[in-house]
């Protein structure tokens, strides 16, 4: 007992007198653990919210529609019976619109929504749950009970500042459906069956409040313990029907080879922070070999000496991998949130004490497995061998075998690991055969790029440089895993630039420049005065306005499936269009109709009112929308207001009024008319475009944390390597500055030494960004054109290459380059 007490407090005392080495290990063991943790976690998060089965698509046991929608009478007819026969249990109606828009009593801002659900709250969801956020204990039932009162997801409070007891007003995305009835939050949904976002639930009543309909309902979903009978029922009374039982669902292979792809990072990371491990006890151990010849000469054998430095190694990993679950609770968060932010994932972080447990129990064992190599070759010294100092020069190629053949042995247990982690055997073995061709051929590749180099790179009589070149040529081999961490973190940060610029480019030559109409308002025919007052006083340009008809139905001879949102265009002048075929606008009776449409114009227009009437108007010609920006799009048929009143002057939908405003004042001018009158929607094109490039900045944070993860691997092993290597270096130091070069002198040559580094792995990304260009442009076709990478973005790459290498290597190198050389050539001698 009392020897292996012995050896706990000399395993400690190890540990305290090792200081930076020691420091450096940890921070290795950390990050690896951190990687593990973090990436499980975001894994874990994308796995529950992508889990679904056959009710949760269908939406209960059945799903059933008609070709048009119906009202919630008609569909009380259907089911009422058979709820009473128990051949159903439940059923909700479900009023589903798509990409609307909203603004608060507050601001006049607009912001997007993608879904708005009508539903029964009492019954719905059929399947799973709708929890609450806020307020807590309350149901969705209890706060949609009464007409007028909503509740959002959390992402949409959450991005846009809501709050409960805010008020909202709704338009769909086109401006053709504008709702007139305000919206109180009444609460903030945590979580739904589909673990979707940018959603607001109500109920039945305000359903049709909202849309001043009653046949407004999409589908029903029900439940039943009676699938196939109920299916029969409601299909003989000409319904159709969706089954969940009849469902077969697989999980897409894309969802699982990303979920697999942010696993497997984690495994690279705890990978890169074994190697960081290994290559620190390799120095750490090397520098302790008097202490092994002395305990050897004492009586300790080869057994205890593997035994004190595995608990020097187990206990550094302890501290190491508690280290790296705390600063994952932290990293995992806040990418879960970008994730969330550039998604439209419901997705959670929850601590899980298994994984977390898991992932500080293998951070020990890794550290174990990548320091046994040093431990075993130290440990293995015979006393008269270290205090003879004898030792070989530079590595035999029996050596490098030696020492492969071990690695191999090692990757075992750590294959064992991984496969713990991943679920899987064959993930686990894939993942590391998978790093290891990874890591050879890149490791190849950059060394002999680094051999061509330095073979042919000029001093210009710079001794410094040349100084450097010859560090670099002896130590190439130890900079090649800190070139491959360093080449995958500019790799990727360098390819999301790449496509983030690629897709605002392309955006951009879409819209080229906010010009023209850039300012809209959405009200009713009463405002539109008012609002044309209000923007001539603020010094618009040019003010004009669309009229539509309400929604009634719109067929064209010989065209079977013309998209029809049955609304009419009505225009006085042809402001905002371009007559392409036909006669002037206004001097026929008929109807335009969009260019791209193949719409014969021989043919004729049936529209049908809402109160029955159908009404025929010949197709005079074709019209194109000009001067075309991202507000005032023009895709339906158009009419004058001479053939609106042939028509019986059916009732106006909405009208959009339109101002062209300077661009500097746009926003201003927006905000104000939306203060001046509540009740209308105002938008501009400054704010669309906010909205839209903030959709791509959110992924590009994304692309970047993910790739700040990997460059933070690059930057530990350079400063790992640094670091090491000064220690090994003090006493060349030593000489130096004995023979006349200052501390400026040893870090300007530690500084181009790394910048050599940092420019091959930065060179090297930047082809490997160019070669995955050309693969995916040559696989599909559509990128074709699309997809280059700009010089200015490679120089900016190979900046931040070079720059983050030479920053790690001067920090980690300042402290040893302030030795005094007497102090280093004492300690030599000694």
């Amino acid at each position: 007992m009392q020897r292996y007490l012995f050896f706990i407090k000399y395993a400690l005392r190890g540990l305290r007198r090792g200081g930076q080495r020691v420091l450096i290990a940890m921070l290795a063991v950390g990050f690896g653990v951190m990687s593990l943790i973090t990436m499980g976690t975001i894994a874990q998060a994308m796995q529950n919210a992508m889990e679904t089965s056959p009710e949760l698509v269908v939406g209960g046991d059945l799903r059933i529609a008609k070709s048009e929608m119906v009202s919630n009478e008609e569909i009380s007819n259907l089911l009422a019976p058979l709820q009473a026969e128990g051949l159903i249990t439940s059923y909700s109606p479900v009023s589903e619109f798509y990409e609307f828009m909203m603004r608060t009593a507050d601001s006049s801002r607009i912001r997007y929504i993608s879904r708005l659900f009508g539903v029964d709250p009492s019954a719905y969801p059929i399947v799973g749950d709708v929890t609450i956020k806020e307020p807590a204990n309350s149901t969705l039932a209890d706060l949609t009970s009464e007409l007028g009162t909503t509740v959002i997801t959390r992402d949409i409070a959450d991005e846009y500042g809501l709050e409960m007891g805010d008020t909202m007003r709704l338009t769909s995305h086109d401006g053709e459906m504008s709702l007139a009835m305000p919206l109180t939050i009444t609460g903030i949904v945590n979580d739904n069956p589909s673990h979707m976002g940018r959603r607001i639930y109500y109920s039945l009543e305000t359903t049709e409040a909202l849309f001043s309909e009653t046949a407004i309902y999409d589908y029903v979903v029900i439940q039943t313990d009676q699938q196939e009978a109920a299916a029969t029922a409601i299909s003989e009374a000409g319904w159709f029907v969706q089954r969940a039982d009849l469902q077969v669902l697989e999980q897409s292979p894309n969802d699982e080879l990303f979920i697999f792809m942010v696993q497997g990072a984690g495994v690279l990371g705890l990978l890169v922070g074994g190697i960081g491990i290994a290559n620190t006890m390799q120095v750490l151990l090397t520098q302790r070999k008097q202490e092994v010849g002395i305990l050897k000469t004492l009586g300790y054998s080869q057994r205890d000496m593997i035994f004190i430095f595995v608990l020097e190694a187990g206990l550094l990993g302890v501290v190491g991998s508690i280290l790296g679950a705390l600063l994952s609770m932290v990293v995992a968060n806040g990418i879960m949130q970008i994730f969330s932010n550039s998604s439209s994932l419901l997705m959670q972080w929850n601590p899980d004490p298994l994984l977390m447990g898991g992932g500080i129990l293998i951070g020990i064992v890794t550290t174990v497995i990548f320091a046994m190599y040093a431990i075993v070759s130290v440990s293995s010294a015979r006393p008269t061998v270290i205090f003879r100092r004898e030792s070989k020069q530079g590595r035999s190629w029996r050596g490098i075998f030696t020492a492969l053949g071990f690695y191999v042995l090692l990757a075992i247990p750590f294959s064992v690991v991984t496969s713990l982690f991943l679920g899987s055997v064959e993930k686990g073995i894939g993942i590391l055969l998978f790093a290891l061709a990874g890591l050879v051929v890149l490791g190849v590749g950059l060394g002999i790029l680094t051999w061509v180099i330095l073979r042919i790179m000029p001093t210009f009589n710079f001794n410094l440089l040349r100084m450097a070149r010859n560090n670099m040529r002896k130590r190439a081999f130890s900079m090649i895993f800190a070139m491959i961490a360093l080449f995958v973190g500019v790799f990727t940060l360098g390819f999301a630039m790449t496509i983030i610029q690629i897709s605002l480019g392309q955006y951009a030559e879409r819209n080229p420049e906010i010009e023209g109409y850039n300012l809209q308002v959405l009200t009713d025919t009463d405002t539109v005065p008012e609002i044309v007052s209000a923007l001539e006083t603020e010094g618009v340009e040019a003010v004009n306005a669309r009229y539509s008809t309400s929604a009634g139905k719109i067929t064209f001879d010989a065209v079977d499936n013309y998209w029809d949102n049955g609304a009419l265009q009505i225009r006085s002048i042809p402001w905002d269009i371009d007559i392409l075929e036909g006669p002037e606008l206004g001097s026929d009776i008929g109807v335009y109709v969009y260019g791209p449409d193949e719409i014969e114009l021989e043919g004729e227009m049936s529209y049908t009112a809402l109160d029955g009437t159908v009404y025929t108007l010949p197709i005079l010609g074709r019209y194109a929308s000009s001067g075309e920006t991202v507000l005032n799009n023009v895709y339906q048929p158009v009419i004058s207001w001479e053939t609106y009143e042939s028509l019986g002057s059916p009732a106006l939908n909405h009208v959009e009024v339109y101002a062209i405003a300077d661009n500097a004042q746009v926003q201003a001018i927006a905000s104000t008319i939306g203060q001046a009158f509540p009740d209308v929607m105002t938008t501009n094109s400054i704010d669309l475009m906010e909205e839209l490039n903030g959709m791509f900045l959110n992924i590009f944070y994304f692309a970047l944390s993910m790739s700040g993860l990997a460059l933070l691997a690059g930057v530990m092993l350079i400063a790992n390597v640094v670091s090491l290597a000064m220690m090994e270096r003090r006493y060349e130091i030593g000489v130096m500055k004995a023979v006349g070069y200052t501390q400026s002198n040893v870090l300007l040559t530690i500084v181009l030494e790394y910048g050599l580094v940092g420019f091959v792995a930065s060179i090297v990304a930047i082809l490997g960004i160019q070669a995955m260009i050309t693969f995916i442009t040559l696989t599909q076709s559509a990128a074709e054109g699309m997809l280059f990478i700009e010089p200015i973005t490679a120089i900016v790459i190979l900046i931040i290459g070079l720059a983050l290498t030479q920053a790690t290597a001067l920090t980690a190198a300042w402290a040893p380059a302030k030795i005094r050389p007497l102090a280093i050539l004492n300690e030599r001698a000694s």
